[in-house]
């Protein structure tokens, strides 16, 4: 038997359900199928929600989904197989990830709205300017240089899809 992070023993006769995180009291999960079943139910959620586009725009939509099916399918397989056992949310900032989970959401229902180019840079711009506010002060020379980035990042992604894969992206109010 070997000693885990939390001191605990693990190894043959441990037992995956003993291991409890002393300073929190809760009980690790198994994050291999929790995260592939998340995968999954993305992945099935994005393919009900495709829409008609030409063979050649279905493409790399339908590659992206079959990818993601696919790796989700292996992480909860590798789940009964050899789990990852984890206390979830103990790492980390949890006001921080649930604000950018609330932004990512917000920002994928608000493109029908506001179209992709706005949606897009206004949530990845506030989340830019939200994330980098935690380890520093923010320079009004160093917001402006995120600004010139988000632009040519979102500027660039929507020329590529919209021009070379020839994805039709939601307009919005606004382009």
């Amino acid at each position: 038997m070997e000693p885990n992070e939390w001191g605990r023993e693990t190894g043959q006769g441990a037992g995956r359900e003993g291991v409890v995180a002393p300073d929190s009291g809760r009980r690790p999960l198994n994050s291999d199928i929790i995260g592939g079943a998340l995968g999954l139910a993305l992945a099935g959620l994005f393919w009900l929600a495709r829409e008609q586009w030409s063979f050649w725009s279905a493409v790399f939509p339908n590659l992206t989904l079959g990818i993601l099916a696919a790796l989700s399918l292996g992480l909860v397989i590798k789940g009964f197989l050899k789990p990852e056992m984890l206390v979830l949310l103990s790492e980390g900032n949890r006001v921080r990830i649930l604000v950018t989970a609330v932004v990512l959401l917000l920002w994928a229902f608000g493109i029908r709205t506001l179209g992709t180019l706005l949606s897009s840079g206004v949530a990845f711009y506030g989340l830019t300017l939200y994330l980098a506010s935690a380890g520093q002060r923010i320079r009004l020379v160093d917001a402006f240089k995120w600004l010139l980035v988000v632009i040519v990042e979102i500027g660039a992604l929507y020329l590529i899809f919209s021009r070379v894969l020839g994805v039709s992206l939601p307009r919005g109010i606004w382009l």
